[in-house]
């Protein structure tokens, strides 16, 4: 149990860090949020009210997934193109805010060497 607390605490920090370079500053309940997706559980479920940042949340935590993991994949479900488009909007101005040459942006995706959002 200690190793998936300091795993957690890890990949935390390295998100929090990542969120300063961008010029994200995650609200505090954003960050009990992005604690729990830190978690060992497979999969992860945030239900927020309209206007509680969680598009500008999951765009960082796609970007951190990217360039954090060896085979990231990620899918953004919506229920319209334009509020997917939201999401993949926040990522891709994280991902030039990081000014990292490994991001391919394009209208529909965010790609790198290893993986997608």
């Amino acid at each position: 149990m200690a190793g998936i607390k300091a795993n957690r605490q890890k990949s935390l920090r390295s998100f929090l860090e990542l969120c300063d370079k961008v010029g994200f500053k995650p609200e505090p309940f954003q960050i009990r949020i992005a604690s729990a997706f830190f978690g060992p559980e497979r999969e992860f479920l945030a239900l927020l009210p309209r206007g509680n940042g969680k598009s500008a949340l999951i765009g960082a935590l796609a970007i951190h997934h990217l360039i954090t993991h060896p085979e990231p994949r990620i899918y953004v479900a919506a229920a319209s193109r334009e509020q997917a488009s939201v999401v993949h909007e926040f990522a891709a101005d994280f991902a030039r805010a990081a000014d990292w040459t490994l991001f391919d942006i394009n209208m529909r995706e965010i790609r790198t060497e290893a993986g997608y959002l």
